[in-house]
């Protein structure tokens, strides 16, 4: 469609089926819809790649790659007070 194979592509890693002690092929693995405890990482990540487009859209690919990839920290909890 658009006439170019110059284009970004977003992968998202899902795994692999020995690791959850799966005997498939990977290829089934990867093209079968994800599982209810995935949807919300992928989601995540998808999240983080659109915050990322405005490094993207600058040329900083690095940055962007950084942003994409890093897994935010979880939030700390506030300590109790007495």
């Amino acid at each position: 469609m658009l006439g170019t194979p110059d284009f970004w592509r977003l992968r998202i890693g899902v795994g692999h089926p020995r690791s959850l002690g799966l005997n498939q092929p990977v290829v089934d693995f990867v093209l079968h819809r994800p599982r209810q405890d995935e949807a919300p990482l992928i989601d995540q990540a998808i999240d983080r790649t659109l915050e990322s487009w405005k490094w993207l859209a600058r040329g900083d690919f690095t940055r962007a790659t950084m942003a994409i990839n890093t897994k935010p920290k979880p939030a700390k909890q506030a300590k109790p007070t007495e």
